[in-house]
């Protein structure tokens, strides 16, 4: 029975150490820098990224590379969820055309 209690007065002074030592950690950020509040935000013009997507999907033929389709994938992804749903439908016809080009074997 003693051995118990002295057991657990162990695991509870081990428990409470460790909950003093994470506790004292320093979890603030650094401060930022003047030069460094005054930055403009970087704008990315998706705008154009989309209006050029349906183009670069048409140009796709079994000759480009399993990188470019990644890359209209990517550019997909992120066009989808911003324009409207008969354009959103569109763009998956034109997906569906780009494999349907990409697997196409001319003979």
């Amino acid at each position: 029975m003693k051995y118990k209690v002295f057991y657990i007065a162990i695991i509870l002074s081990t428990l409470g150490f460790m909950l003093s030592l994470v506790a004292c950690q320093k979890s603030a950020p650094p401060p930022i820098s003047a030069e460094e509040k005054h930055e403009a935000p970087v704008q990315l013009d998706l705008t154009h990224l989309c209006e050029n997507l349906s183009k670069e999907m048409q140009e796709v033929d079994n000759t480009r590379t399993t990188f470019a389709l990644e890359q209209i994938n990517h550019d997909l992804k992120i066009c989808i969820p911003l324009v409207d749903l008969k354009q959103q439908m569109h763009l998956m016809h034109l997906s569906n055309q780009m494999y349907n080009n990409f697997l196409t074997v001319k003979r």
